[in-house]
């Protein structure tokens, strides 16, 4: 196979599926909007969440492939009305719409936006995330 041959497919950096597991076993999903080393800004459907609960979150590095499974801690939870591409707490009535691609879904409504910082993020995960975003900063430069 010659280098002509090779299909390269861009990736967009963000969002990131991710999905949350509370205290009581429930997993929710999320889409990570923004990554840092403290934490990350999620949108999530609307959810009786409280700021100090902690979650594990689990997802896995676009490109990377390296799966990054942390505890994380609740800072703040942001309201607004708007359009949001988090996964609704419903199926869609039409699936097929948008190509089956949940991720490209979008809607009209309350939108939450959460700040989650690790608890303790591990030397790996610090690696993957670090990595991770120095990629994305080439790709977008």
């Amino acid at each position: 196979m010659s280098k002509d041959d090779v299909v390269v497919k861009k990736v967009r950096p963000f969002p990131i599926p991710a999905q949350i597991k509370t205290a009581s076993g429930a997993t929710l999903p999320i889409q990570i909007v923004k990554l840092t080393t403290l934490g990350f800004l999620a949108e999530i459907a609307p959810s009786p969440l409280q700021p100090g609960e902690k979650f594990e979150v689990s997802f896995e590095f676009p490109v990377l492939h390296e799966r990054l499974t942390e505890t994380v801690v609740m800072v703040k939870l942001y309201q607004s009305w708007g359009a949001t591409s988090a996964a609704p707490a419903s199926p869609q009535p039409n699936p097929e719409a948008d190509g089956g691609n949940p991720s490209r879904r979008s809607s009209i409504g309350i939108v939450q936006l959460i700040e989650m910082h690790f608890v303790g993020l591990s030397l790996q995960g610090r690696r993957n995330i670090d990595s991770y975003l120095s990629q994305a900063q080439r790709r977008s430069s």
